[in-house]
């Protein structure tokens, strides 16, 4: 299974799971589903629980530590946390460096 797919896997799992904690459906997430800002499917709480669970699986997986929100703004208009896709890619760029 390459990385990408990996990636997606664990990213569509941690936001289906922020996502039903909240008794919110999940059968209709796909890598454009709006995670922040208008028509958000997350909050921020969720938000928060989603970061963990990610940078804990990614660790776990690719035996790499990874900050997912950093310096940057989590809710900005150049967020790479505004959608699944942004998200996954966002992860594989942390994944990618040195």
């Amino acid at each position: 299974m390459g990385e990408e797919v990996e990636v997606r896997d664990l990213v569509m799992t941690a936001v289906t799971n922020a996502l039903r904690m909240k008794g919110r459906r999940t059968d209709d997430l796909s890598g454009a589903s709006v995670l922040i800002g208008t028509d958000a499917i997350i909050d921020s709480i969720s938000m928060v629980t989603l970061i963990v669970e990610i940078e804990e699986s990614v660790a776990n997986r690719f035996g790499k530590e990874v900050i997912l929100a950093g310096d940057g703004e989590i809710f900005g208009a150049e967020s790479p946390f505004r959608t699944l896709d942004l998200l996954v890619a966002h992860v594989l760029r942390l994944l990618a460096e040195d």
